[in-house]
């Protein structure tokens, strides 16, 4: 089989059975877990090797707040109109 071909019923019932946005994520997890997946040359990892490299940290963004100034400014209409007064 390849890719200009489609699944064939015969040989792969489960597969081609469903229209294919049919079919939930979870069914190709299922399959690619079911997979043994060794290789006679290469084999599997013993340990992560990006394991021993360090996090960057993030850095938290500075605060900048409004002085009493700009905030009576931003906020002042709002009294205002909220309160009534001129």
């Amino acid at each position: 089989m390849n890719y200009k071909s489609p699944p064939e019923p015969v040989r792969m019932p489960h597969r081609v059975l469903p229209r294919i946005d049919l079919i939930p994520t979870t069914v190709p997890r299922r399959i690619v877990a079911g997979i043994e997946w060794t290789s006679p040359r290469v084999g599997l990892m013993a340990r992560d090797p990006a394991a021993v490299i360090e996090k960057p940290r993030r850095a938290r963004p500075e605060v900048d707040p409004f002085t009493i100034h700009e905030l009576e400014r931003i906020i002042g209409p709002v009294t205002k109109a909220s309160t009534g007064k001129a």
